[in-house]
């Protein structure tokens, strides 16, 4: 990996989301100038970005506006990473969709564990309502790196309520998408400490990736 990484926050960054990253990196504030663009955490994302309608629970702002922009102007060569809000965001514009309501993930810093495709446990902490849903793509447009070791939701909402998933589903933890070079994560890596296991796991990705 060559150094320093030039890594863009899109929008406010109240979590520090660069807070993670292990190697040597400089923030620059021109967009076109970076080799990473980072979506932060947040509210809600406008479901029609994934062609739903609104459940009841779902509360967006105009801040899509400005992240979808951020998202055309990257770099075509950069990696995108997004975090929580930022991991569905960008899973909306990869072609993916959201399940927009479920449980038991709002468990903030006490967090949960998740098994990774080269079947490590390791423990991230998340605090969301909504979820990725790339299981509608085809299967060479995402990658599962991550999923939750126990499903954790009692339900899974789109627009119109619940509906049923597969006996065999996994909750999607960490994905990659190929196509828009977008590495997702759904928990808060940047609330934990830097000696974590999942800290370790999620940098050897972004090296991979980048």
């Amino acid at each position: 990996m060559r150094k320093p990484i030039k890594v863009y926050v899109v929008g406010y960054d109240w979590c520090n989301i660069t807070s993670f990253l292990l190697f040597d990196f400089e923030k620059v504030d021109n967009i076109k100038e970076a080799d990473i663009v980072m979506f932060t955490g947040g509210e809600d994302i406008n479901p029609a970005l994934y062609g739903d309608v609104p459940h009841p629970t779902t509360h967006f702002s105009n801040r899509d506006d400005m992240e979808v922009l951020a998202f055309k102007d990257a770099p075509k060569e950069a990696l995108l990473i997004g975090g929580c809000r930022g991991a569905q965001l960008l899973t909306a514009l990869s072609g993916g969709k959201l399940f927009q309501h479920v449980t038991g993930h709002g468990g903030g810093t006490g967090g949960h564990n998740i098994t990774t495709s080269d079947n490590r446990t390791v423990r991230i902490t998340s605090c969301h309502h909504q979820m990725m849903n790339p299981y509608d793509l085809p299967e060479e447009d995402y990658e599962l790196l991550a999923w939750s070791t126990v499903n954790l939701s009692s339900a899974y909402c789109i627009g119109a309520g619940p509906v049923e998933v597969p006996q065999n589903f996994k909750e999607p933890e960490i994905v990659y998408y190929p196509k828009t070079r977008a590495l997702c994560i759904q928990g808060h890596p940047e609330w934990m400490p830097k000696d974590q296991p999942v800290i370790a796991y999620i940098n050897e990705l972004i090296e991979k990736y980048l």
